[in-house]
């Protein structure tokens, strides 16, 4: 019986992190997809927050988006960072990407 039990608990410890796994690829996915809306677009009018609906098991996920643009030396190059955000059993968590964009 108790290693039955112990079984159990390794399946959900194994479902749990397969979860977590998956909502970061998730959410790496839609940093994609707004990178290279980013990348195509012209330097002004990039920083708007957003919440993407990002499908997880069937099920939509809410992810928050944050797009910034930030001004470096030389000033024709900017950094772009994209932000996405989800909560999880309570608790938040985020994936970041960067890159750098000439005119």
């Amino acid at each position: 019986m108790v290693g039955l039990l112990g079984l159990l608990q390794a399946v959900n410890v194994a479902t749990e992190h397969n979860l977590r796994n998956q909502l970061r690829d998730e959410a790496g996915r839609i940093a994609d997809e707004q990178m290279k809306y980013m990348r195509e677009r012209p330097f002004s009018n990039v920083s708007t927050p957003r919440i993407i609906k990002g499908d997880m098991r069937g099920f939509k996920k809410d992810y928050v988006v944050v797009l910034e643009s930030k001004s470096m030396t030389p000033s024709t190059s900017r950094e772009l960072i994209i932000t996405v955000g989800w909560l999880y059993k309570n608790a938040s968590s985020h994936y970041q990407l960067r890159t750098v964009k000439s005119e």
